[in-house]
């Protein structure tokens, strides 16, 4: 299997970095590598963010997840909410967004999103991150990706209780993540 390159260095714990599929070995290796950082984030205490966006798109399209060792993914694609005017998403993309298991925005979160609770499945997750990009939002293995990972900080400890009580009455707790690349 091949290995992503992501500018000919290794992905440290944080940083921004480009990667074009098609020098990568493909959208394959390029999840591959998403999934290897993401289990690699899951093991460390903080929460990271790790964002997937199409670059130089004037559109805004991008894909996310709040990576937490506790809490598992939150996994989000852009919605209609944030992509620039005249690039809105029509009604088969909403499905196909669906049929990666996605929710419609809502109450939860303004983006479409997914929520896999741990020990969570970062081939998934990273699956979920590429896969809406090529199949939905237009990404061609020449297409230049950023991917960018931040440290995220965790909530407080009334959060946590907040949390942690809305998950015993069945409730799905919602990691606040951005709402677009740049509210990181």
């Amino acid at each position: 299997m091949a290995t992503a390159a992501v500018n000919a260095r290794p992905i440290g714990p944080t940083g921004t970095y480009t990667v074009r599929a098609l020098g990568a070995g493909g959208f394959e290796a390029v999840e591959a590598a998403l999934a290897r950082k993401c289990a690699d984030l899951a093991t460390r205490s903080e929460r990271h963010a790790v964002i997937v966006s199409l670059e130089a798109d004037p559109a805004h399209y991008f894909t996310q997840t709040l990576v937490d060792f506790e809490d598992g993914a939150w996994v989000e694609a852009v919605s209609n909410e944030f992509i620039a005017q005249g690039h809105e998403l029509d009604a088969a993309q909403h499905r196909l967004l669906g049929l990666f298991g996605f929710h419609p925005p809502d109450d939860w979160s303004p983006n479409h999103y997914r929520l896999l609770p741990p020990p969570a499945d970062w081939t998934l997750v990273a699956r979920l991150l590429v896969g809406p990009l090529e199949a939905v939002y237009g990404a061609t293995p020449r297409t230049e990706l950023t991917v960018d990972v931040s440290w995220v900080s965790r909530p407080s400890t009334a959060q946590r209780r907040s949390g942690a009580a809305r998950r015993r009455r069945g409730e799905t707790p919602r990691p606040r993540l951005g709402s677009a690349p740049t509210c990181l």
